[in-house]
């Protein structure tokens, strides 16, 4: 499955679900503010079930995280004029591969001053 898939599935479903899609800026910043939300409520669903040690559940949880991200993801594409987050992926993989770690600091540099920051 690829990036663009979920973002069509879950504008898909929210079209058939009858939920709020945003008709502007405004209302898809208000969307952006849920949807970050919402993101964060699945991530401490994720550590709950991997302090309790339900490592079945994490793949479920894992899976809710990828579609809020990506939902995020194509919200700043369609309503901020954002590169679309595959193309970000890409280049992210690429920034993180020239990275070296240094063992005495346990921290990787930061080159060109950092991802998104040239």
């Amino acid at each position: 499955m690829k990036i663009k898939d979920i973002q069509e599935w879950e504008k898909d479903f929210v079209k058939r679900k009858g939920l709020l899609s945003p008709k502007n800026k405004n209302e898809a910043e208000e969307l952006l503010k849920i949807a970050f939300l919402k993101l964060v409520e699945e991530v401490g669903e994720l550590s709950e079930v991997v302090l309790k040690k339900r490592f079945k559940e994490i793949p479920a949880e894992v899976s809710d995280i990828i579609i809020f991200a990506c939902k995020i993801g194509k919200i700043v594409e369609d309503y901020y004029n954002q590169p679309p987050l595959t193309e970000i992926l890409k280049k992210k993989i690429e920034y993180s591969e020239k990275r070296k770690y240094d063992e005495k600091s346990l921290s990787f540099d930061k080159p060109g001053g950092g991802f998104g920051k040239e």
